[in-house]
């Protein structure tokens, strides 16, 4: 009984060691800053969310966030308008 439990509390460490490793070495979220090499551009930053990307628009009324969802290929603004062009989305949201 004692060989059994020992060899199933070492099968739970060890498992939960892998899943946590698992978890540390896989980024949940990628951000990148492009106006900090070019401020003259409107993207502010851009936040790599997977199957989504969302990017910070400067505009001239404040800031905006427009989504990119990588699986259909459509820029989509607040108002839950979609373009195939990241272009006429920014136009849209300032």
């Amino acid at each position: 009984m004692l060989r059994s439990g020992i060899f199933l509390f070492a099968v739970i460490v060890l498992t939960g060691n892998l899943a946590a490793r698992e978890t540390e070495t896989v980024p949940q979220q990628f951000t990148t800053y492009p106006a900090f090499r070019n401020n003259s551009g409107r993207v502010e930053a851009v936040t790599d969310k997977g199957l989504m990307k969302e990017y910070i628009i400067g505009c001239s009324s404040g800031v905006g966030i427009i989504t990119f969802s990588k699986f259909e290929g459509l820029y989509c603004t607040p108002d839950h308008r979609c373009s195939g062009g990241l272009r006429s989305a920014i136009e849209r949201l300032c």
